[in-house]
């Protein structure tokens, strides 16, 4: 008799999709609508330890064009690596998979890293931090994570590793941005 139940228990679990089991675990499609820039600031401070002053909010205006620029870059949770306001790393790995945590730490890493440039219209968007500073993308190299409350546990922890491999290179011409793609109101 249980060897019975075991089987059919086996059975439903070979039938069935895992994915609402991991969207439950690992707290991705989580819609958050936050009342306000602070609001969504103290959210990600809070849960994922996110310095308060690297989390960057797009104008609820460009927020269409914003996303779309972000689909026709191929983006996840890492935009990418801008040297300049116009210019970002254009690495062959990068391109294969910019989603690979263990890719873009090698990236991020790498002091003499083999890439070309490629142009960026990241700049052109009006990216501000609760303080209402911009992100000054003509200082040096800057890493740009995307973050959201839909991304889940797993990969916002995956971008504080990596947010944190970029301040542990102690390169005051390197920093990183975290831009909230979340709806707030204003």
């Amino acid at each position: 008799m249980i060897k019975k139940i075991t089987t059919i228990f086996l059975l439903l679990a070979l039938c069935t999709s895992c994915a609402p089991a991991y969207r439950t675990y690992n707290n991705t499609n989580k819609t958050v609508n936050f009342k306000n820039k602070e609001e969504a600031v103290d959210y990600f401070s809070k849960k994922y330890n996110y310095i308060r002053e690297k989390i960057y909010f797009i104008n609820p205006d460009e927020t269409g064009s914003f996303m779309e620029y972000l689909v026709s870059q191929n983006t996840s949770y890492f935009y990418g690596i801008t040297v300049s306001d116009t210019l970002k790393i254009n690495s062959p790995s990068l391109k294969a998979d910019n989603s690979c945590s263990g890719v873009v730490s090698k990236v991020i890493n790498s002091e003499n890293i083999d890439y070309k440039t490629e142009p960026t219209k990241i700049s052109t968007f009006d990216l501000k931090n609760v303080q209402n500073k911009a992100i000054d993308f003509k200082k040096g190299k800057s890493v740009i994570f995307i973050i959201s409350t839909k991304l889940g546990n797993s990969i916002s922890k995956t971008i504080k590793k990596l947010s944190t491999q970029v301040t542990e290179l102690e390169d005051p011409e390197t920093d990183y941005y975290l831009i909230c793609i979340d709806y707030y109101n204003n």
